[in-house]
Formats: C-alpha cells, structure tokens, sequence
C-alpha cells in the first residue's frame, strides 16, 4: 500500500498542530514517529 495524499495531509496537519504547542526537539521526535509509522505501514502491506 503506497502513502496516500490523506496520509500526507493528516500527518502535515498533526505536524502542524504540534508545532503550535511543542518544542522543536519533542517536534522532530513526532515527525521521526510519524514518517516510521508511515514507512512501516507502506512496508507491511
């Protein structure tokens, strides 16, 4: 299964949503997080 432009779009809006309320450190955490998930997900399917 390949990211699909929602993936993208949700995981921009959760970025963005973080970044209004998260340091830069705790925000690259999410943003590593979130592209494994992604990746793991593309992967496994």
């Amino acid at each position: 299964m390949k990211t699909t432009t929602l993936d993208t779009f949700t995981a921009a809006k959760d970025i963005a949503s973080w970044n209004r309320h998260r340091t830069s450190e705790e925000l690259q955490s999410f943003v590593a997080h979130r592209l494994g998930v992604l990746a793991t997900r593309t992967r496994d399917k």
